[in-house]
């Protein structure tokens, strides 16, 4: 698909990070070229609705023009969109792309985050995040928080286009990067359990209680992780008081 005859190449390009989903790597282009995030927006011809289809799936259109404007790669560009965990970890609606509701877990319309990755990238929030199965980082050993520890506010429900981002800020001013969450073992139940599920999500081999050593990629297998107690997981992972 050709991209729009009106796109032009963005003067100022950032790389996206391994992981980061699209609007992220938005936001940090809009930071790099010090303009609000819906004048992007705009100029790469995406839509900017509070909560817009194109974070969970780019159409044709949108993708070549993103990356003829960017120089990003467009299979690279759709793995940083929800639509590649579609039948894995969340099911869309294959013409509205909205996130099926009826998925167990499914996609948030929110996002978890861990404090320690959004300090260390910079404000670069992960795609996995946005995931109902994802409640741990691998990488800290560390629950996922929830929301800010000031106000209780979920982050990332919905985008502020008129100004240029904040992302390691909540919308009431206060960082999100020193966070609490509960630091665990390499070994604890609850990071081991996140490790297979995304074994499991990524269509690994994991091992499945009685169920064995299985190839793993389809969403009716998802369904079988509650065997890893997931439900008790995400109980203390926000890491807030007012959520």
């Amino acid at each position: 698909m050709a991209p729009s005859s009106t796109v032009r190449r963005l003067a100022s390009r950032v790389a996206p990070v391994p992981g980061e989903r699209i609007d992220s790597w938005l936001e940090a282009t809009a930071t790099r070229m010090q303009m609000p995030l819906g004048a992007l927006a705009r100029r790469l011809e995406l839509p900017t609705d509070a909560r817009p289809a194109w974070r969970n799936a780019l159409s044709e259109n949108q993708c070549a023009t993103v990356a003829a404007a960017t120089g990003v790669a467009p299979d690279t560009l759709s793995a940083m969109t929800l639509s590649s965990y579609d039948g894995t970890a969340l099911r869309l609606h294959p013409e509205s792309n909205r996130l099926n509701a009826t998925f167990p877990f499914g996609a948030m319309t929110w996002s978890r985050y861990c404090p320690e990755c959004l300090n260390e990238s910079q404000g670069r929030w992960q795609i996995t995040w946005r995931l109902g199965w994802s409640f741990a980082c691998l990488a800290h050993s560390r629950l996922l928080a929830d929301c800010c520890p000031s106000c209780g506010m979920n982050q990332r429900r919905h985008h502020s286009y008129p100004r240029t981002p904040t992302p390691m800020l909540c919308r009431c001013g206060d960082s999100l990067v020193a966070t609490p969450t509960p630091r665990l073992s390499q070994d604890h139940p609850v990071i081991e359990a996140q490790r297979q599920i995304f074994k499991v999500i990524h269509g690994g081999l994991t091992y499945l209680g009685v169920l064995g050593a299985t190839q793993a990629n389809e969403a009716d297998t998802i369904v079988s992780t509650s065997d890893f107690s997931v439900t008790s997981a995400l109980v203390p992972a926000s890491g807030c008081t007012r959520c």
